[in-house]
């Protein structure tokens, strides 16, 4: 298989395009609409596209997405988002989306994005490359006259100028309370409060908090859209669902998001509320000994692990790593061969599950994942690594 892989230029925005129609749209015809200051999206602007050509042909194309997220309250970390796979019918099953695949984690990991994440069409696909699922999110159709009359809600404003900087402290206030919530320069503003399918985004902020919600009625006529619900009090979920309340004149359902551990069944409840639990998204470990190296140090968390690490795709994370923490940093070192036997093994995709906190390192082993050989060492780690809440608002 002789092939090229190398950076798209402008030139090549035609023939990526075609393969993104093919691909995405089911053959529907895109014209290229013009990028104005209001239209542009820098994270998608800024994100390099990657090409494998052979016999001068395009046939497969990966998108990288550079993004800052939040680790919790206060780390964050470089993750590249993994966007636009896509390979011609006519070349599929060759090992094209594979060689992309791997030549991506060298790139993420040459730029210092310890770890990645995608939307995948596919969960067991992507679990063969490294990624797996990690975190909960809850769609939930919420009957509008369902919705109990509130006692004192907080006053919600419309804000209708400049919103981007009305919400960005709300935003990162909520962003922060997870892992994988990217950081406000990061968050793709444009496109969550641009009016789509000439429907108007409205945005609605709890001023006492900075709590909000953007809204959008869709053309069906009785259903609203939440496109972000940043809401983390019992103030703020009393007011917002006295606001949706008073909507329930116009529409009869509305479709919120929200991450696992929400509390907006403590508010409203009802036969006829549905809800969906999904995986936030599939992710993965870039860079082991980078992305170990960044977690927070827990101060009453000392000690060592040695773990074996198995991935197919990023030899670099191969190995034997004593993982060790005393207080005040966290640090992973491969050990040599020979070295001495491992504690546990995991293979890229538990680690990275155990990683993110979502299954937590006690779920992947009650799934038979991790082979532990030293209690104490598997308890270490456990306490490292504790399970933790995943989520983001963003789409890529």
């Amino acid at each position: 298989m002789s092939f090229d892989i190398r950076l798209l230029q402008p030139d090549d925005m035609p023939e990526h395009r075609a393969l993104m129609e093919m691909a995405f749209g089911q053959g529907r015809v895109v014209m290229a609409p013009p990028v104005t200051p209001e239209s542009a999206d820098p994270a998608k602007d800024a994100a390099p596209r990657w090409g494998l050509y052979e016999g001068g042909r395009l046939l497969s194309a990966v998108t990288l997405c550079p993004f800052e997220v939040h680790w919790g309250a206060e780390t964050v970390l470089s993750m590249g988002g993994i966007a636009g796979v896509a390979t011609m019918p006519e070349a599929r099953g060759a090992g094209y989306v594979d060689a992309l695949l791997r030549h991506a984690l060298e790139t993420m990991r040459d730029a210092g994005q310890t770890i990645s994440a995608l939307y995948p069409f596919s969960w067991s696909f992507y679990q063969k490359f490294g990624w797996d699922a990690v975190g909960e999110r809850r769609k939930v159709r919420l009957p509008l006259g369902e919705i109990r009359k509130a006692d004192a809600p907080g006053r919600v404003e419309r804000v209708n100028d400049n919103a981007h900087a009305a919400l960005s402290d709300g935003y990162s206030t909520f962003a922060r309370r997870y892992r994988g919530a990217m950081t406000t320069d990061s968050h793709r503003w444009e496109r969550k409060l641009a009016s789509s399918d000439d429907r108007i985004a409205y945005v609605y902020r709890l001023a006492a908090t900075g709590e909000y919600l953007l809204w959008r009625y869709d053309p069906d006529g009785k259903t609203g859209r939440v496109r972000e619900w940043a809401v983390w009090t019992a103030e703020g979920h009393r007011a917002m669902l006295e606001l949706l309340r008073g909507l329930a004149t116009q529409c009869e359902v509305a479709e919120i998001e929200v991450p696992a551990d929400s509390p907006l069944g403590q508010f409203v409840m009802h036969w006829d509320v549905e809800t969906k639990v999904q995986p936030v998204f599939a992710a993965r470990i870039v860079d082991v000994a980078g992305a170990v190296g960044r977690l927070p140090a827990p101060v009453a968390v000392t000690g060592n692990a040695r773990v074996a690490v198995l991935d197919s795709h990023a030899p670099w994370n191969v190995g034997v790593w004593e993982v060790s923490a005393d207080g005040t940093r966290v640090h992973a070192e491969k050990v040599a061969a020979g070295g001495g036997e491992p504690d546990m093994t995991l293979t890229i995709n538990a680690l990275s599950q155990a990683f993110w906190g979502t299954p937590s390192l006690g779920e992947l082993r009650g799934a038979g994942r991790v082979d532990v050989r030293d209690e104490a060492a598997y308890d270490f780690l456990s306490a490292l690594l504790p399970g933790t809440a995943v989520y983001t608002l963003d789409f890529f």
